[in-house]
């Protein structure tokens, strides 16, 4: 659709969406050799090494998603084209340094994201991302401000429930539940009733990449 367009963004959004769509389905080998085949044989830079990076992560290949993410992460995420996907590729870069738990960065993009946290994250497309809070809720407990991070998630999956983002708010609700797994007792109790309804929605929705990613038990 994007190349008979001639729209090169709407080309990359489309894989997005296919390549979501793979991820979310629990086929991460099929991921893997898709996003193999689109490679060329330079190494991604900008905006390219976010989306690379991003969806590296979503097919567990750890070593070219931390790879391509220190290339994104050049200059303080400051290579990062400033156009209509900007801060899709921050939120996504949000995404991928909690998976890598890289401390240092974490900071930066927090900082380059925090204006924009009431926002919801588009690409070109129809490639929703749902509320920024929630990527910034994820920097932020990797900060260590985990009172901040948990206000914040329950603030975009408040969002996205309002606006009817149900992929949105099921990922969000996981890793505001997987926060919670790491509390006290009483936290404890509330992240396990909150994985309980996680597992009926990302079931119902075939998420099934996600229950897989979080270690949750799928409910019939």
């Amino acid at each position: 659709l994007g190349r008979r367009a001639g729209d090169e963004g709407a080309l990359w959004a489309s894989r997005a969406i296919d390549f979501w769509m793979l991820a979310m389905q629990g086929r991460g080998e099929a991921l893997r050799e898709t996003l193999d085949i689109g490679a060329d044989d330079s190494a991604p830079s900008g905006s390219g090494a976010a989306f690379s990076a991003y969806f590296r992560m979503l097919a567990g290949d750890r070593e070219t998603c931390a790879s391509h993410f220190r290339r994104a992460a050049r200059d303080d995420f400051g290579t990062l084209e400033p156009d209509h996907s900007w801060l899709w590729n921050l939120c996504a870069c949000a995404d991928v340094c909690s998976y890598l738990q890289d401390r240092e960065r974490a900071s930066v993009l927090y900082e380059r994201m925090a204006p924009y946290r009431h926002l919801n994250v588009i690409n070109v497309l129809y490639s929703y991302r749902g509320s920024a809070a929630v990527p910034l809720g994820s920097l932020a407990l990797l900060m260590n401000r985990r009172d901040e991070g948990l206000a914040l998630l329950e603030e975009g999956i408040a969002f996205n429930e309002r606006i009817g983002a149900r992929p949105s708010v099921v990922w969000g609700r996981t890793i505001y539940a997987s926060a919670l797994a790491s509390g006290n007792a009483q936290e404890r109790r509330r992240a396990a009733q909150c994985f309980d309804a996680i597992a009926r929605e990302a079931g119902s929705l075939e998420m099934l990449g996600l229950l897989e990613r979080f270690e949750v038990k799928l409910v019939s």
